[in-house]
């Protein structure tokens, strides 16, 4: 009797679909009275439509039916619809969803749970066209949106499941990291600008802003595309926050379950005999290798990149922070070139090793300790990076460990030699650089303090004794 009724219901589908085509879009333009303290109906009724949905596209239905379900039109209607029920759920939520602009709320983490499900039925490379499209247009943030903030988030730790967890094809990766991976420095770029650098901000309050977070998925996901085995070895689940007061935590326990579900998931998945054919056949497919390399390289010369009167634009103390931050991430992301891209570039040309050296070349030159420093105090607070990159460079040349763990190189002691003598006459020149200029500066300064704080005596001095070591 079930089976008959499932036909049935899918031979007239076309109708059903129209239904709830239609209630979504009642519910979109269905405006709540702010006269009425009661929840609007969307809210009620989006999880209604999303466990529906669960119930049409299970996977019985989605094998059984699949020239009905998994068509290319009804897949990017599909979509269409959640989008729409994404965004009306958001509005709808007003001054509730602004509470905690980096979480999604229940209803909103029911919709994102099932855009997550669908590439699980799918059983052509086609379906993905539609999906592939839904994720880059969730990865814009739009100042005027309370949760573009949280839809960013999720959208990635998707892509990152895709990609580590559910172990797609690599064959769809291929396709998936071309246009995801470019949306990684754009949204990176919005520390400079200001209404939504401000609004990040704000957003994040005690946590790390969204560019941040972005920047560390984007690590993530790029040591599991040139080296599973070192992201393996070097995952760690997230911390969870500390219980504060009773009100604090019953807002942060669903993050916190999901957080606990996701991390048990990544795990399960990296101890599976799985995970050991998957690690042979990345790096055995050179094509997914290439295209790796080349968007990873790419994308991280536009980030460590600060476009020419980017802080200028910045409020003076929006600017102190974003400088404080801004650094934080720069440093992560050389440290990501020390600790994973040059230990995993034996397979590189010599050419793309000599291009990892330069990226962090150029931060010694990092122009955070120049913007505003009025006095020593302050350009010596803006000058972590430039610090970061000349010690990772003498660190990178030297035959002994550093004392300072946090750059350490005894990982990729089969390719030191040569990475040394790659980035040897490239520290050369730029301690050349730095004492050319500190003797000019030291001609013409007189009784008048030295401009920046790279010429400094003690930075020079404190250059030579790491050289001397």
């Amino acid at each position: 009797m079930a089976a008959k009724c499932r036909d049935c219901v899918f031979r007239r589908f076309e109708g059903m679909w129209l239904v709830i085509v239609l209630t979504v879009a009642c519910l979109v333009g269905n405006k709540p009275d702010p006269h009425v303290h009661a929840r609007p109906l969307v809210v009620k009724l989006a999880p209604v439509v999303v466990e529906t949905l669960r119930c049409i596209f299970a996977p019985e239905n989605a094998k059984e039916y699949s020239d009905t379900l998994l068509t290319e039109k009804l897949q990017s209607s599909l979509l269409e619809l959640l989008k729409k029920l994404l965004s009306a759920t958001s509005k709808a939520e007003g001054s509730h969803g602004m509470l905690n602009p980096i979480r999604l709320l229940t209803e909103e983490r029911a919709v994102f749970d099932f855009v997550e499900y669908l590439p699980t039925i799918y059983t052509k490379d086609e379906s993905y066209v539609a999906y592939f499209a839904y994720l880059v247009e969730m990865l814009g943030f739009r100042v005027e949106d309370p949760h573009s903030d949280a839809f960013i988030r999720q959208t990635l730790c998707i892509v990152k499941n895709f990609i580590v967890v559910r172990m797609m094809p690599l064959g769809l990766v291929k396709r998936l990291v071309p246009v995801v991976y470019p949306r990684f420095a754009g949204i990176i770029s919005l520390r400079f600008q200001n209404d939504a650098c401000k609004t990040l901000l704000f957003n994040a309050k005690d946590s790390q802003p969204l560019w941040y977070d972005v920047g560390e998925l984007f690590v993530q996901i790029s040591t599991y595309l040139v080296n599973p085995q070192m992201f393996k070895e070097t995952y760690t689940p997230p911390k969870l926050s500390p219980e504060k007061d009773q009100q604090q935590q019953q807002q942060e326990d669903a993050s916190s379950e999901e957080q606990k579900d996701s991390a048990a998931a990544l795990s399960t998945a990296l101890a599976s005999p799985e995970f050991e054919t998957r690690k042979t056949a990345i790096l055995a497919d050179k094509e997914l290798q290439d295209l790796a390399w080349g968007q990873i390289i790419k994308l991280i010369k536009e980030m460590l990149r600060v476009p020419d009167g980017a802080l200028n634009s910045l409020d003076r103390a929006l600017a102190e922070e974003v400088i404080k931050k801004s650094q934080d991430l720069d440093v992560a992301l050389v440290n990501f070139i020390l600790r994973v891209l040059l230990p995993s570039s034996a397979g590189l040309s010599k050419e793309s090793q000599q291009e990892l050296v330069s990226l962090i070349d150029n931060g010694c030159t990092a122009f955070y300790s120049t913007f505003g420093a009025s006095s020593s105090s302050q350009a010596r607070a803006g000058d972590t990076l430039s610090k970061f990159c000349i010690s990772t460079l003498i660190s990178l040349c030297s035959s002994v460990e550093p004392k300072d763990q946090s750059i350490s190189i005894s990982n990729f002691a089969e390719i030191k030699q040569k990475i040394a003598a790659i980035t040897t006459p490239v520290l050369i020149n730029r301690c050349k650089a730095i004492f050319h200029k500190y003797m000019a500066d030291e001609k013409r300064s007189g009784q008048v303090p030295l401009p920046r704080y790279d010429s400094h005596p003690s930075h020079t001095v404190w250059i030579g004794r790491g050289v001397r070591t």
